[in-house]
């Protein structure tokens, strides 16, 4: 798969710093276009799209992108199995888990090598934490949170639908809400209905797929905000 010269180009404008406008992160449009979202909670603006054919992303200091077939990291495209991808970032690196298939990978040092892991049921969610992954799994009804050799380690409302583990806490939705839950417990539920994807657009804002537009929600503790994504002219 031939990438654009836009989309490397794009990617280095949205890592630097100091621009014009502050950079929000990246969206993913209904589409499967890639676009830079920058500017302001609730005055945000999306740029063109710099890659397209996109299922999954998700950023951190640097994004992932996953299409049908290939898997896109920093300097390199990867053939993958066909279908959507799971990401959870850390300092060395980045856990990869494909939906489809249900294998884990780790990409670190610029390859992508299988990971094995011993968890039941369907992996919704996945985080590292201290260089080891956790996961969020559905078993029968109910998400659990568990560590790789199937430790729980937490668990969810029966009512909880999508499901993303962060790096302090988590996000999940209900039939007609999303609730961010604390490390401490806390929770801030925010009115967003029949949510059906979240994407982390960068550190501080998750995107949220819902029937009534996107949305993204700044997670940034003591800032949280929820406000409507831009929608292009498909």
């Amino acid at each position: 798969m031939k990438i654009p010269l836009l989309f490397f180009g794009a990617m280095a404008a949205w890592a630097q710093s100091g621009l014009d406008q502050p950079r929000i992160g990246m969206m993913l449009d209904r589409a499967g276009a890639v676009r830079i979202v920058a500017g302001l909670p609730g005055s945000a603006t999306a740029g063109d799209p710099v890659l397209s054919g996109a299922v999954s992303l998700g950023c951190a200091g640097y994004c992932m992108f996953k299409t049908d077939s290939s898997l896109i990291a920093p300097g390199a495209t990867i053939p993958a199995p066909a279908g959507a991808a799971l990401f959870a970032f850390d300092a060395a690196g980045a856990f990869v888990y494909f939906l489809r298939t249900r294998q884990l990978a780790r990409w670190e040092g610029g390859e992508l090598a299988p990971a094995d892991f011993q968890v039941p049921g369907e992996v919704i969610s996945l985080r590292s934490a201290g260089g080891a992954v956790q996961f969020a799994v559905r078993i029968g009804g109910q998400v659990l949170i568990e560590g790789p050799d199937g430790a729980v380690l937490g668990a969810l409302p029966h009512a909880a639908r999508l499901t993303m583990l962060l790096g302090g806490g988590v996000l999940f939705s209900t039939a007609k809400e999303v609730v961010l839950r604390r490390p401490d417990g806390s929770e801030m539920s925010f009115a967003v209905p029949e949510a059906s994807a979240f994407f982390e657009m960068s550190p501080d804002y998750i995107e949220i797929r819902a029937s009534g537009g996107l949305f993204a929600l700044r997670i940034t503790p003591g800032k949280e905000q929820l406000f409507q994504l831009p929608e292009p002219a498909q």
